[in-house]
């Protein structure tokens, strides 16, 4: 019997959990899922930016294979482009087609935007130069980064750019 009396005296002291023990463990888990919602931003953020430039992608070698499709009036240089920009224009937020054409190409290494042709609702392939090769810009704008820290201040816009050449 004195035994039992021990265990049962034992069992007293211990009554489980703490509070304090609970909210330590809150805690440590709400600052892990913050870091996970975190983590969800960023990932959007990259997944945004990955879908901007695989439509202006879209966007440009769309228009290379519509000239190299219609190559007689391109190289007669009555290829309308003003529709092209339009498309650009709609699809991509501050969306800014370029279309030069070239005697031949370098590419510079760094590349640097040699192509600085903006495309207006006249322009035709003749206005865009001469020569077999097309440089083909578009370019957006695109929210830049700002601040998970600061969430009312503004953040940048950075200008982006895909640049396709190709042959006529």
């Amino acid at each position: 019997m004195k035994a039992n009396a021990k265990f049962s005296g034992a069992h007293r002291h211990q009554g489980g959990s703490s509070l304090l023990e609970v909210l330590i463990a809150v805690l440590i888990f709400s600052i892990g899922l913050m870091g996970l919602a975190g983590l969800q931003v960023v990932a959007m953020k990259a997944n945004q930016s990955a879908m901007a430039r695989s439509l202006a992608s879209e966007a440009a070698y769309d228009l290379l294979d519509q000239l190299r499709a219609n190559s007689r009036s391109v190289l007669n240089g009555t290829f309308p482009l003003a529709a092209w920009n339009t498309s650009v224009a709609a699809l991509m937020p501050g969306g800014k087609g370029y279309v030069c054409r070239q005697t031949s190409v370098t590419v510079p290494t760094p590349p640097t935007p040699s192509c600085t042709t903006s495309v207006t609702s006249t322009s035709t392939t003749a206005t865009a130069g001469s020569g077999r090769f097309f440089v083909i810009r578009v370019q957006w704008t695109q929210a830049g980064s700002g601040t998970l820290n600061t969430p009312n201040a503004a953040l940048t816009q950075e200008q982006q750019e895909v640049t396709v050449v190709g042959e006529i």
